[in-house]
């Protein structure tokens, strides 16, 4: 692969995303949409785990990317620098000059691939409590919440080993990491200023009846 400036890989991603809707080869997501689109998955799961224990794995995994995509697009916002890994961002910084242009900087390969690159869940969760991160809108959580959204992170990448005691996850407070990532994945689309300004009255309404469905199942 040759080197590229960060105006022509730009330019051949655009295109070729322009290209690909044109021909219907695939269809494509906002962070807005994968999130409210997550979270009714995971409404929708929640009442199976009375008959069904095992569906607990995909209601962590449906809740994780609800969470995860909302965190996404808050983050990202108008500065599209702010979700990705530490690297990339670096990476993506120098190729700006002072008046935040793209400049004539040129990419490795290896560098191509690391602003491809979304950080990991745990590193963009410490981000969302830093107010230049957030767009002067970082969240607030409690010491509890905050610890049920890093142990649902670990139990999502649990759920990636084939023998995995979900019994013993229920009992250790999955059905609270549950709601609190619910919740706080509802309150960043509603009114963190990167989404809710773009977030429909249709999606709105969607979105409160799969919070309720999960809230209602979950403390009852």
């Amino acid at each position: 692969m040759s080197e590229n400036s960060a105006e022509e890989i730009f330019r051949i991603l655009r295109e070729e995303h322009e290209k690909r809707l044109e021909d219907g080869d695939y269809f494509t997501l906002d962070h807005r949409e994968s999130a409210l689109s997550s979270l009714e998955l995971t409404a929708e799961l929640l009442p199976r785990t009375r008959s069904d224990v095992a569906i607990w794995k995909w209601v962590i995994l449906s809740t994780h990317d609800a969470l995860f995509q909302a965190i996404t697009g808050a983050l990202a916002g108008h500065n599209t620098l702010n979700h990705l890994s530490k690297k990339g961002r670096q990476i993506m910084l120098k190729s700006w000059n002072n008046d935040g242009n793209h400049t004539e900087t040129e990419f490795s390969k290896e560098q191509v691939k690391e602003i491809s690159h979304v950080a990991g869940f745990a590193e963009l969760w410490d981000r969302t409590k830093d107010s230049d991160m957030m767009h002067r809108a970082p969240i607030t959580v409690t010491d509890t919440e905050d610890r049920r959204i890093k142990d649902l992170n670990s139990f999502r990448g649990d759920m990636l080993h084939p023998d995995v005691s979900v019994h013993l996850f229920i009992t250790h407070g999955l059905p609270e990491m549950i709601d609190t990532a619910a919740t706080i994945c509802a309150n960043l689309l509603t009114t963190h200023p990167s989404h809710c300004i773009h977030f429909k009255d249709s999606q709105r309404k969607r979105l409160e009846k799969a919070l309720l469905v999960c809230q209602n199942f979950l403390k009852a």
